[in-house]
């Protein structure tokens, strides 16, 4: 399922019941965290289980809920990694 969210970013939820946020508006930590809402070439991502509702998660080697400035390949292999995940 996809969702728009403010009109700077989307929810995009997978069969696995995992979402991932990928934003990229003012406050964000992209290009556009200063300011705007133009174009951004990098994003703010976030991921939780729709299922267990458990809020949002920590990325692994990460050690945090968000990651930012990802470039659009980042984003992909985000996109990848929470959808190839099950649950327990």
């Amino acid at each position: 399922m996809f969702n728009n969210v403010d009109k700077n970013g989307i929810h995009i939820t997978f069969a696995n019941g995992f979402l991932i946020s990928i934003q990229w508006k003012y406050g964000n930590y992209c290009d556009n965290y200063r300011g705007g809402t133009a174009p951004s070439t990098t994003a703010e991502c976030a991921y939780w289980n729709t299922i267990g509702k458990s809020g949002m998660l920590e990325w692994p080697e990460v050690g945090d809920t968000v990651i930012g400035h990802q470039t659009t390949d980042d984003v992909l292999k985000l996109m990848n990694f929470v959808a190839s995940l099950k649950q327990e």
